[in-house]
């Protein structure tokens, strides 16, 4: 449409299927319905039936426990139910022997607003007693492990100082590398990339996402040649790293694309890891049908409550290279100003 709202007409050219209108919307239909399936085969939508689905709930109670102490003025005694439900599912998690650190977490979580309230000098409510009396059962089923939940101070000059950067250009010197350095990247370079995107925002800190690790030769080539992007330079890289989401930490309907949301921060993470230690990387595009999808399943080890992101080619840089100049807009370009809708309520007025 242009800016006086003519509506245009074209047809572009693109390097799809030429097949007809009827046929395409089958096709849609298809890659549809083979992501619906997996989502409520794997995740807890329907019903919350796996140990990594209970698992999800904890982390997601403690979280909220965790959130409402963080703001500047907690209400007294708030989340009742979240933090009953918390307790109640960390304790049978612990007994189908899950992980105790998720446990531990809850726990601290739980302390901490237990300790947090009485500080705030409210009435205690008569089922503030249960809920310690719940803590100190878990704290039976528990061996310590220092704090892992809860609240911490800190301070603006510590984050300050640990993120500041001293110009823009730590990200304007990254580039998609499609030309690597024959040296392989040591095992404890990718595991420290690993550890900082870690830190990547999730919702509810629930952290779905897993990494699959192929080095260069008969593994990543197996890989490589499920995807169509590589051709050229991916059997030059170091490693082939296959970025995953858990289908099974997903617990509502309306959080059937999250796994992509979350694995696209993580990647984007570990990516940004890579490049502050030097090491280069190439996204290796994963928007395929459910065929393409099928056959790597059938060449890789990949569990099948897992979404597949993306690829990541990883390794060393060469003294020299070319890189694609991959023009981008201005920010004026991207920056739009938001706009509300004129709301009209029930009796017509504005």
């Amino acid at each position: 449409m242009t800016a006086d709202g003519t509506q245009l007409r074209f047809q572009a050219r693109t390097d799809g299927p030429r097949s007809g209108w009827f046929k395409k919307l089958m096709l849609l239909g298809r890659e549809y319905y083979y992501d619906a399936t997996r989502f409520v085969t794997h995740s807890g939508a329907l019903s919350p039936r796996h140990l990594a689905t209970l698992r999800a709930l904890v982390t997601m109670d403690t979280h909220r426990v965790e959130k409402g102490l963080a703001v500047p003025h907690p209400k007294p005694w708030f989340g009742k139910l979240i933090v009953r439900r918390v307790l109640h599912n960390a304790s049978l998690y612990a007994r189908l022997d899950g992980d105790a650190n998720v446990c531990r977490a809850a726990v601290d979580a739980v302390e901490d607003y237990l300790d947090r309230n009485s500080e705030l000098g409210a009435p205690e409510p008569e089922w503030a007693a249960q809920i310690r009396r719940a803590v100190t059962g878990l704290h039976e089923q528990l061996q310590p492990a220092g704090l892992l939940g809860g609240t911490k101070t800190v301070s603006r000059e510590t984050i300050h100082k640990a993120g500041r950067l001293d110009s823009m250009d730590f990200f304007t010197s990254r580039y998609s590398i499609r030309d690597f350095a024959p040296e392989p990247v040591p095992q404890e370079r990718i595991e420290a990339a690993v550890a900082a995107a870690q830190h990547t925002p999730s919702v509810c800190n629930r952290q779905s996402w897993s990494v699959h690790v192929f080095p260069r030769g008969p593994q990543a080539g197996a890989v490589l040649a499920c995807q169509n992007g590589n051709t050229g330079f991916g059997h030059t890289a170091s490693h082939i790293l296959l970025i995953t989401t858990d289908l099974r930490t997903f617990v509502y309907p309306g959080e059937r694309n999250q796994g992509w949301v979350d694995g696209g921060m993580f990647a984007m993470s570990l990516i940004h890891a890579f490049h502050a230690q030097g090491i280069g990387t190439c996204c290796l595009n994963w928007s395929v049908d459910s065929r393409a999808d099928r056959r790597l399943r059938t060449v890789a080890e990949i569990p099948a409550h897992e979404n597949v992101i993306m690829m990541l080619a990883v390794g060393q840089l060469p003294e020299e290279l070319r890189v694609a100049t991959s023009w981008r807009p201005e920010p004026g370009h991207v920056i739009r100003p938001g706009r509300i809708r004129q709301v009209t309520n029930q009796d017509g007025a504005q």
